[in-house]
């Protein structure tokens, strides 16, 4: 049976580029793209063809109902000593005048993908880059609002890591760009969604307030 993880790095404004990536289980690379919208999201998805597409998008999926309430799943991660901001739906109201997450959540819900912590055919999962990041290389170079220089070096180091990790990488990736640190984390959504197809993630939070995977 076939399966595409689809890695999705979603700009929590629609101004801004989300990266994508597609990786199948022998861990290949067979898409990835810069994209701004929802509808151009959306249409990937769609589009991909496998017995089962796990869409991994690195933003808040599902808020609590109280809006100045924190997300247990941050608080959990944190608890591990992984780094994460505390989201609130409030906050994000403010701050960016939507809930992309949630909104491009029910999207695919209405298109017959599924959030879920379990296995299923067509699956939605929130994911956290940084996360899988840390798990596989113990200390994460800063790769992002950080001086050219530093950031050439952090990117080589990122993708010396998928080589190690056998992923089958984009060729020719240019560190200096600004898509880069898009596309590899969208990659490390797609091997998160890769590892949770394997059983091998954890989980932390639930269905109900909220949950990531990493």
């Amino acid at each position: 049976m076939s399966c595409i993880s689809i890695g999705v790095d979603l700009a929590w404004t629609r101004k801004n580029i989300t990266g994508i990536a597609l990786m199948n289980e022998k861990l290949e690379i067979i898409k990835h793209a810069v994209v701004m919208t929802d509808a151009q999201i959306l249409r990937l998805c769609e589009n991909t063809h496998a017995d089962r597409k796990i869409v991994c998008i690195d933003a808040p999926l599902v808020f609590p109902e109280d809006a100045y309430a924190i997300r247990g799943c941050e608080n959990q991660i944190r608890m591990h000593g992984i780094r994460i901001l505390p989201v609130q739906r409030n906050f994000f109201m403010r701050r960016f005048g939507c809930l992309r997450g949630m909104e491009l959540r029910q999207k695919l819900e209405n298109k017959g993908f599924v959030l879920s912590t379990a296995q299923v055919r067509n699956q939605i999962i929130e994911v956290y880059p940084h996360a899988t990041w840390k798990i596989v290389l113990g200390k994460v170079p800063k790769y992002k609002n950080t001086g050219s220089a530093k950031k050439a070096v952090a990117m080589e180091t990122l993708l010396s890591k998928l080589r190690e990790l056998n992923i089958k990488c984009i060729e020719h990736m240019d560190v200096q760009s600004a898509e880069t640190p898009h596309l590899l984390d969208a990659i490390m959504c797609a091997y998160a969604g890769i590892l949770h197809v394997q059983g091998k993630t954890r989980v932390v939070g639930d269905e109900k307030t909220g949950f990531i995977v990493y």
